[in-house]
């Protein structure tokens, strides 16, 4: 999960230095929001993995040491609290990373608009 938000941030920045005109600031804008759905349904993953992970872990806690079913119980609450988190965190990260990109991809698109308009005569 550490490695998705860097490589959508990576991607969706060489997406937005390409932004010369209007098609291309759309493109930028459809392959941000593809990217930032990537990253959604990989953390959906990454959580369903984790939280799979815990529950077998849990499974295995409780068959070996039955005392300590409570604190494992309290344990893999906790556990899953914290991918939550971490997931929900990752999304933010993901949503404000393509917001950032398709505000410079509008300014860009602004800057060209204003470089390309004839310039005032005197």
């Amino acid at each position: 999960m550490k490695y998705i938000t860097p490589l959508a941030v990576l991607a969706i920045a060489a997406l937005a230095l390409t932004a010369c005109d209007k098609k291309t600031a759309d493109a930028i804008n459809q392959k941000s929001e593809e990217a930032k759905e990537a990253v959604t349904n990989k953390v959906e993953e990454a959580k369903d993995a984790a939280n799979q992970k815990i529950d077998e872990a849990t499974e295995a806690a409780k068959e070996a040491v039955p005392a300590a079913a409570a604190a494992v119980d309290q344990m893999a609450d906790q556990a899953k609290d914290a991918t939550l988190n971490a997931a929900e965190a990752t999304k933010d990260a993901a949503a404000s990373a393509v917001d950032t990109v398709e505000d410079a991809a509008g300014d860009a698109m602004d800057s060209a608009k204003e470089a390309m308009s004839p310039a005032p005569t005197p």
